[in-house]
């Protein structure tokens, strides 16, 4: 059993390492459009080949002769639809998700990208769990000795084709998508498309922490996958060597009216223990679901019209914590039931940024190989995610002792119960599982705090901001994706500076003018701290301030730089024409305003003052400052 589960396993996620780059060029050079729709199409075809091997054990009623060979060629032909489905995944995703930044604007993207991982997530953990509930429920003992000649088994199989031409209806409701790069040339060349890849990853910092944060995701969701599977596991086999014992026991010293015997014959009649473990487990797993579904929604709402990568550390932050206590609660089922909820929340808290950051930074005409890229990632970390697990329970394992080895001859009731025993011991390995997970994020969180430590910042700028501002982001298209570039704004203060930090996924160094209002207190105080917005002298030496304003030009990140007075009283003109001789790189004018609405009665958001964040169109390198204001 465990080799098939390896093959057929084996068989889908090898499709993805093999044609995932080859994916990514062809949802460039065609309409995503298009792909979707025929892999969508495709899909629907698979299912029903997957359903006409799941009948044909059946026609044994007729050519009894036939049994072993119909059952050998149902059980190959299920394989061959596994590995049709990992072909139609890696050509399905790099389409699915490349076509977002094509059919959504900016101020939705984030919306969207929550609403798509939301229901995608859930429908994965969701067919986990209802996969094993019907599996559960169609299951019989008597199917392996009748070669599954009345298995009701084709009715998984009838769902899923009835699931898939729903699923293609969907997809011919799009509108058209013309292609992104229909000048892009085919390779057969696997390396070609992965090099081009993954030299633009190299090139964009923030864009190659988005393909590995998403993928410290799918490992994580695989890793905790894994880890519930086990402890269920481990819970039927204690449940069961626990009836043996009994059972035992009931035997050698029977006693009038004992109905242990007829309890644990009741598997054959009713649910057994197995079905019973695998109906538990699909529930758990169908809880991490739900609340990925919750969480990737909350992160699109509370994202709103901008890309709100500070939802990032906040959700990998309770992440860590919430596995922690995930590890001490695991023989409580209501805490462990509203923490694995918990658990798939802070998931899509810290998914969906990344994969909006990854659509909206990616270069247009290379969405579709960057996302290719990135699910390549995703499944070398699933495979990373099962040697882990495998890792730490065959320490875990190690340490407890392995399983007795009993026969029905050697079914002593001493060596039962040190079977008993040991599978006991063996329930804190789950712990472990859970406890190494949250070390891991924990892990991921340092790595994401020393390569870009503006994402910690942009966490706390946003708790700040929730409670005092609704943020509204137009024009945020106008801004570069990458390279260096002048944020000509009005905000003199760093108070206005934050919403346009919060504005943009990008950073920003600002450079105030001095004013005596201009040194911020308290939280604010912090955030200028953290976010190293620098003060320009009135008059003296500038040197210093200059330097670093041109070495943050030349890092390949941005300068904002406050344009708001005509007056110009703190010579910050002078200083931007300066910055403006030495490093000809394009100004992007940026207005913010705040204003208190008029208030309707009391509501959630009465008592927030509106902030708006504009971004004009980039100007010339040599614009002057009237021209920009």
């Amino acid at each position: 059993e465990k080799l098939l589960v390896a093959v057929v396993t084996l068989c889908f996620i090898a499709p993805l390492l093999i044609f995932s780059p080859f994916a990514g060029i062809l949802a460039d050079k065609k309409s995503k459009r298009t792909i979707v729709v025929t892999m969508k199409c495709l899909e629907a075809s698979f299912m029903l080949l997957g359903l006409v091997a799941m009948l044909l054990p059946k026609l044994s009623h007729f050519y009894p002769e036939a049994t072993r060979t119909l059952g050998i060629t149902s059980a190959l032909l299920m394989i061959l639809v596994v590995f049709l489905m990992g072909v139609q995944t890696a050509f399905l995703v790099p389409a699915k998700y490349g076509i977002m930044p094509e059919i959504l604007s900016p101020m939705v993207l984030s919306r969207g990208n929550g609403i798509l991982e939301g229901t995608s997530f859930v429908a994965q953990l969701a067919g986990t769990s209802f996969g094993g509930i019907l599996y559960s429920m169609l299951k019989r003992p008597s199917d392996i000795e009748t070669g599954f000649q009345a298995s009701n088994a084709w009715i998984a199989l009838a769902v899923l084709l009835a699931l898939a031409l729903a699923g293609t209806v969907g997809a011919l409701a799009m509108g058209p998508v013309p292609a992104a790069a229909p000048h892009r040339k085919m390779t057969f060349n696997w390396l070609t498309p992965l090099r081009e890849s993954f030299s633009v990853l190299a090139k964009s910092r923030p864009l190659a922490l988005a393909v590995v944060g998403i993928a410290f995701a799918a490992f994580m969701t695989l890793y905790s996958r894994q880890s519930l599977l086990y402890e269920g596991e481990t819970r039927k086999q204690l449940d069961m060597a626990r009836q043996a014992y009994a059972q035992k026991l009931n035997q050698e010293n029977p006693t009038p009216g004992d109905t242990t015997t007829d309890l644990i014959e009741i598997g054959h009649e009713g649910v057994s223990e197995s079905q019973k473990s695998e109906l538990r487990v699909s529930m758990l797993i169908a809880m991490v679901g739900l609340g990925i579904g919750v969480g990737s929604l909350l992160a699109g709402h509370l994202s709103g019209s901008k890309l709100e990568l500070g939802l990032v550390p906040i959700g990998g932050v309770a992440l860590a914590g919430v596995t922690a206590t995930l590890a001490g609660v695991l023989n409580t089922p209501w805490a462990m039931f509203v923490c694995l909820v918990l658990v798939g929340l802070c998931a899509g808290l810290y998914v969906v940024p990344l994969y909006t950051m990854l659509q909206h930074r990616a270069p247009k005409e290379q969405k579709g190989n960057i996302v290719a890229a990135s699910n390549f990632v995703n499944v070398a970390g699933g495979v990373i995610a099962i040697a882990t697990f495998y890792l730490v329970t065959f320490i875990g394992e190690s340490i407890v002792g392995q399983l007795p080895e009993i026969t029905e001859a050697s079914a002593t009731p001493e060596r039962l119960a040190e079977n008993v025993s040991l599978l006991e011991s063996r329930l804190w390995i789950p712990k472990l599982l859970f406890t190494t997970a949250s070390i891991m994020t924990c892990g991921m969180l340092l790595m994401i705090c020393r390569l870009l430590p503006d994402f910690f910042t942009r966490a706390l700028l946003y708790l700040f901001s929730q409670r005092r501002y609704h943020l509204r982001v137009e024009g945020l298209h106008h801004l570069p994706q990458d390279g260096s570039a002048i944020l000509a704004t009005n905000s003199a203060l760093f108070e206005s500076c934050v919403h346009v930090l919060g504005a943009t996924d990008r950073y920003v160094h600002f450079y105030l003018p001095e004013r005596e209002d201009a040194t911020p207190k308290g939280v604010l105080g912090l955030l200028a701290r953290l976010s190293s917005a620098t003060t320009v002298p009135r008059a003296g030496e500038r040197k210093e301030t200059i330097a670093s304003a041109l070495a943050t030009i030349e890092q390949g990140d941005m300068i904002g730089l406050a344009l708001e007075s005509v007056e110009d009283t703190a010579g910050i003109s002078s200083f931007f024409l300066t910055i403006q001789q030495r490093a000809p790189v394009p100004i992007v004018p940026v207005f913010t305003d705040v204003h208190q609405p008029e208030k309707h009665g009391k509501t959630r958001e009465s008592h927030l003052r509106w902030a708006r964040v504009i971004f004009g169109p980039p100007m010339p390198h040599d614009t002057n400052p009237e021209e920009i204001r």
